[in-house]
């Protein structure tokens, strides 16, 4: 396994095992803080999970929509990305389990 990155996102840390270079994912984890930022404006929620699901869905929407257009290289490498946002996911999950009894 590759490196480990840390990870800052709805005042959750942790760190993440990958071979994709830090830049790389810093700008993964900025994508999703944007979307999540654009989310806390526009609902009422300060619920973690909500948001973070909230802002999973929206980028999945974007992620099939592009995988629509005619030319669209991404259905080639749709298996990787599958296994790339697994794993994200999962991670995720772990670093929120240990925050779901905090209140937000």
């Amino acid at each position: 396994m590759g490196k480990g990155i840390p990870i800052h996102v709805l005042g959750t840390s942790f760190t993440i095992q990958t071979d994709e270079s830090p830049e790389y994912v810093r700008t993964l984890v900025d994508y999703v803080t944007d979307k999540i930022t654009v989310l806390e404006k526009s609902i009422s929620t300060k619920d973690t999970v909500r948001l973070a699901l909230l802002a999973s869905i929206l980028i999945t929407d974007e992620l099939f929509k592009e995988r629509q257009l005619p030319g669209s290289t991404i259905s080639e490498d749709g298996e990787r990305i599958g296994h790339l946002t697994d794993h994200i996911i999962a991670r995720l999950n772990d670093a929120l389990d240990g925050h779901a009894g905090n209140g937000s």
